[in-house]
């Protein structure tokens, strides 16, 4: 049998993994992490590989196997179907170059997102299960979902093995969709961004973020983020992500406005639940509006507020002073107005943010519900 044709640009570094898989199928791909991926240098060796991956034909798709430079006896291996090698590829060679040493003693590794723009929302897992070389003579790699992220870390890596046993098509399971189903997905998602350390807190943000700006997000995306800007004694790294994605929600909210069509003079009123201090009651509606349009609003007849103590109204409207001070910007945009205006505002205690969207509706007003963190 002859010997397949060694790649014409394989890197030194590669060629033990090239002996140890280049006879096993055909190459379909390959690709590099090299110096210019890394830096802004203007060294000549500017195109020098760090990391190389190859994609190999394998029993039911491929079998990709990574190695860098810096460590070319560790050699990652990701098994998954042949339309998404060029993303396994690029999270094979992310994880031989970022994260070699724990490659090679195995357990879950975190992905680094910022390596991994251009690899599909669909397949571009959180973590990876690694099996360490032992006999094999390579670290096995096992995408763990995002539904998978929602479980202990021991749990996980039970749940991708059994996962991966149930539906393998090669002997060493199959890398394939981190985002299904969805609910659960989401349920990972923010069980990350509740928990999780870097890079890992960080690739459940983007990954939040991405879900947004491409198609929405959903209600139930959307819902969560409201949940999670209620939340109290927030890291200072946690409440930075959070005000992250609520300027990104925000941000697509009011797109979808814009692209309503609606006459451009229409009141419009921004709603929102706010969080007071348990002894204050608890969550209120909030609103803002133009005041030029105070005369339509029939709220309050509509719909007359049980008594509050002095208490919860001094912590209600400290609350929208804090809410106005931080997101004027965005409020102001989704009311239409600039410059100087007469601000309305406050929270009724006994609506829901749907009931007072109806009663302003009724009054002629556009809802515009958004969400706030302080």
């Amino acid at each position: 049998m002859t010997p397949p044709l060694r790649p014409r640009d394989l890197p030194p570094f590669a060629d033990f993994l090239w002996g140890r898989f280049g006879g096993t199928g055909k190459l379909l791909a390959e690709s590099v992490t090299t110096v210019a991926d890394e830096s802004d240098s203007d060294s000549e060796a500017i195109d020098a590989p760090l990391a190389w991956a190859g994609a190999f034909v394998a029993p039911g798709g491929v079998r990709v196997a990574a190695v860098a430079e810096i460590a070319p006896e560790t050699i990652v291996v990701i098994d998954g179907a042949a339309a998404d090698a060029p993303g396994l590829m690029a999270m094979a060679r992310s994880l031989v170059l970022r994260s070699n040493e724990r490659v090679a003693v195995g357990g879950l590794c975190s992905t680094e997102f910022d390596d991994l723009e251009a690899v599909p929302l669909e397949i571009r897992a959180p973590q990876f299960a690694i099996e360490a070389p032992g006999e094999l003579g390579f670290a096995h790699a096992l995408a763990c979902t995002w539904p998978e992220m929602a479980l202990e870390p021991g749990a996980r890596v039970a749940a991708a093995r059994t996962r991966s046993s149930a539906k393998r098509e090669t002997p060493d399971g199959r890398s394939g969709p981190v985002l299904e189903p969805f609910p659960a997905a989401l349920d990972g998602i923010f069980r990350s961004l509740r928990k999780g350390k870097e890079p890992l807190l960080s690739n459940a943000a983007l990954t939040a973020q991405a879900l947004l700006t491409r198609d929405g997000g959903g209600d139930d995306l959307r819902a969560r983020i409201g949940a999670w800007a209620l939340t109290e004694g927030l890291t200072a790294e946690r409440a930075e992500i959070l005000g992250a994605l609520v300027d990104t929600l925000n941000g697509v909210i009011l797109k979808e406005q814009a692209a309503t069509g609606r006459p451009s003079g229409t009141p419009k009123v921004v709603l929102f639940t706010m969080r007071l201090p348990k002894e204050a009651g608890g969550d209120v509606t909030g609103y803002f509006f133009d005041g030029d349009h105070a005369a339509k609003v029939k709220l309050e007849r509509r719909h007359p507020e049980t008594p509050l103590a002095a208490s919860t109204v001094d912590a209600g409207f400290a609350g929208l002073t804090a809410i106005f001070r931080k997101h004027r910007g965005v409020i102001q945009r989704a009311l239409g107005v600039e410059g100087g205006f007469e601000l309305r505002r406050g929270f009724h205690a006994d609506l829901t943010l749907a009931a007072m969207a109806t009663s302003f509706e009724t009054d002629g007003f556009v809802a515009v519900p958004l969400v706030f963190d302080r």
